[in-house]
């Protein structure tokens, strides 16, 4: 029955506020644990979603309380056969990775820091890889708890000791070789020395480090910035000099390659070069050049020519004086044919005579041809003839021509 006008008593109203209060308290709590479901859900999604592995542990014992799906890929579980389990079922067990250490670790966590080591791992199929592990503690709904974060470094590690492994290796190369190597900056200053570098200069790496290889006196003499030049600022950014140079042996002949390492920018930003004692050689060439003068001193006063061919009869080398007896400048006939300058009618003889020469490397022949001038005239001159093909100091065969004009002329007045 409706009760319009019906008066209500102070309790009847404080009664119906709590049960309003207890109607939007009810509201709230529903609207609250949807939050935090929803929050739960975001916050599992992002975790099974990294691909870090990341475990829950007890604080403690140590024990897994819970793992992410990177975990359970990463060392190929199920998630029931890791729960409750410890560092025991992923420690590898090699040096220092062991359950125990791992522990202390842990311990050591919740009592000092944060902590991040590399482990060696094993996975469910026993095969071992190495991790990184990052540990901290937290405190999950008011527990405290330790979470570790653990990264695949395997093919980092890898690298690493490839890397070491060649570095050790180039050490080895570097230290037993017996060419100079230098670094240094666009300054000059030395990065780098080679221990043969060091010993030829009778200093160690530790005295060059630093100090600046351009400002040395010696080297500033020599002009060594000027004979490089541009050269290691253009393409091929290298160069090639011969310097002397002050060493604990005395005065050294050095050749360097000398190549520019560049930036990004293509700027020059450091400089290498390999050196190479070549006092001897130098000696080998000094000497070879005052041989040379002396011969060719020598072949220019003689009144005989010498040729030397090749074993089809090219020309491939004609002394100085042939100008003087027959008209050719030195070095043009080099490359002729040698019966090109025989006479015609004397072609026949010369051929013979060639074969005799080919036939035997000690018999020397002798044959009285015409030979045709730079003028086009023909003069008498006696050949002598041998094989010298297989020694390989000439590798040819050797023609020593005589005028015999003058006897040729006698010959015919005594008869």
């Amino acid at each position: 029955v409706d009760q319009p006008n019906r008066k209500w008593s102070s309790d009847e109203i404080s009664l119906l506020k709590i049960v309003g209060q207890i109607f939007v308290n009810s509201l709230k709590r529903r609207e609250s644990i949807q939050l935090i479901l929803e929050s739960e859900q975001t916050y599992r999604e992002i975790y099974n979603a990294t691909t870090e592995a990341i475990i829950v542990h007890n604080a403690e014992d140590g024990s897994f309380l819970d793992v992410n799906d990177a975990f359970l890929d990463m060392f190929g579980f199920e998630y029931e056969e890791i729960k409750n389990a410890t560092f025991l079922q992923i420690s590898s067990g090699i040096d220092n990775c062991t359950a125990e250490n791992a522990a202390l670790a842990l311990s050591k966590t919740i009592s000092k820091g944060p902590r991040v080591f590399e482990w060696q791992a094993k996975r469910k199929d026993n095969s071992v890889f190495w991790v990184e592990i990052s540990m901290k503690s937290a405190e999950i709904r008011g527990v405290k708890r330790v979470l570790s974060v653990i990264r695949d470094i395997n093919e980092r590690k890898k690298t690493e000791e490839q890397l070491r492994i060649n570095e050790e290796k180039y050490r080895l190369m570097i230290e037993g070789q017996t060419d100079l190597i230098i670094k240094f900056n666009t300054k000059g200053q030395y990065l780098f020395a080679s221990p043969s570098y060091c010993d030829l200069m009778n200093k160690t790496e530790e005295e060059l480090l630093g100090s600046n290889y351009l400002a040395d006196e010696h080297i500033k003499g020599q002009g060594i910035l000027e004979k490089v030049g541009n050269k290691l600022t253009t393409p091929p950014y290298s160069c090639y000099v011969e310097l002397p140079t002050h060493s604990r042996k005395g005065s050294r002949w050095i050749s360097w390659n000398i190549r520019a390492i560049l930036n990004e920018k293509e700027e020059v930003r450091e400089i290498l070069a390999v050196g190479r004692d070549i006092t001897y050689l130098k000696g080998v060439e000094e000497a070879l050049r005052n041989s040379e003068n002396r011969f060719r001193s020598i072949v220019q006063r003689l009144s005989d020519i010498i040729l030397i061919c090749d074993r089809e009869t090219y020309i491939i080398y004609d002394t100085p004086n042939i100008d003087t007896i027959l008209g050719y400048q030195e070095g043009f006939l080099i490359g002729q044919k040698l019966f090109s300058l025989l006479h015609p009618e004397d072609l026949p003889a010369g051929q013979e005579t060639l074969e005799k020469i080919l036939s035997s490397h000690t018999q020397v022949v002798n044959i009285e041809l015409r030979i045709r001038c730079a003028s086009g005239d023909y003069i008498p001159m006696e050949a002598t003839g041998i094989n010298l093909l297989n020694y390989d100091a000439i590798k040819g065969i050797v023609i020593t021509l005589i005028n015999i004009t003058e006897r040729k002329l006698m010959d015919k007045r005594i008869l």
